[in-house]
Order: C-alpha cells, then structure tokens, then sequence
C-alpha cells in the first residue's frame, strides 16, 4: 500500500491532529495584526503655495484645458483649443479660375460650431520612445570598395 508523503513527518494527511503545531490555539487575523510593528509614514514639508502666483496661474490654464471626465475613456479629456483662442481662417483669394478644384470649394468655409470636435485624447509620446534611439545612426552609403579580412588576394580588383 502506498503511504502518502506527510506520513512519515507524523501525520497521514490533513486534519489528522499528530503534529505539534496543531496542538496550540490558532490566533485570529486581529491578534496577528496588533503583533505586528507599525510602520510611520515619513515626515512631508507642507509648502504653502499661495505665495506661488506663477505657478497657481499655469495650473489654472491647465485646468482650464480639461474637459469633463467620460465613462468611456481611461484617460481624462482635454478642450479642443480652437474655441477658446479665437483661432481663425486665413483669407484666401480664389486663385486662377483655371486650377479651381472641388476641394477648394469644400474647404472655402470654415467648419460650422456643430461640426468641431469639444474635446480630445491627447498622448503622450511614450509609444515613440519605446522604440526610437535617440544618438544619431550612420545611415550613410558607402562607396568604398570592402576589403577582404582574410587575404589581399582576395580583394576586388577595380
């Protein structure tokens, strides 16, 4: 008969009652707990920042530029900043009559207040720099006849 691998440790298995740690009482959660030794959270300078105008201006503008949180997105929205600085259209005289395309009658008027977007998702650049390099590469083309590592007998003859 097979013996199971506690057996010989003095028990045959769970809730057999043959070793000496069942013996004692098992302490709860909260006692555990209370032996354990408290851990102070470190010490923080409180900076009043009131004296700080420069910078409660930016974080004003910033906040300024966010938009309303939305349920659908992971990251917090920012305004699209066409309505808020007034941007504008440049005048455009209609050109040649000759090179008149479609497209330049599609784009004659600015977009109507229905048809801008009120908010965005900006990203960061961290996807970019996950695999960009940022010291410069030789990409240059060489023209120069390669040498033979082995033997000039080797070498191309030009």
């Amino acid at each position: 008969p097979r013996r199971p691998t506690s057996a010989p440790c003095g028990g045959g298995g769970r809730g057999s009652g043959g070793g000496a740690a069942s013996s004692a009482p098992v302490p709860s959660i909260s006692e555990i707990l209370a032996e354990r030794p408290r851990v102070r959270r470190p010490a923080t300078a409180q900076v009043d920042t009131s004296r700080f105008t420069v910078l409660r201006e930016h974080e004003e503008r910033q906040a300024a530029l966010r938009a309303d949180r939305q349920a659908y997105a992971e990251r917090l929205p920012s305004r699209f900043p066409a309505r808020e600085t007034g941007m504008t259209y440049p005048s455009r005289n209609g050109g040649h009559p000759l090179y008149r395309t479609s497209n330049m009658s599609y784009g004659e008027e600015p977009p109507a207040p229905h048809q801008m977007q009120d908010f965005w998702f900006p990203r960061d650049d961290g996807f970019a720099r996950s695999f960009t390099d940022s010291r410069p590469r030789d990409t240059g083309f060489s023209t120069a006849p390669s040498r033979s590592k082995v033997h000039t007998a080797l070498e191309p003859t030009v």
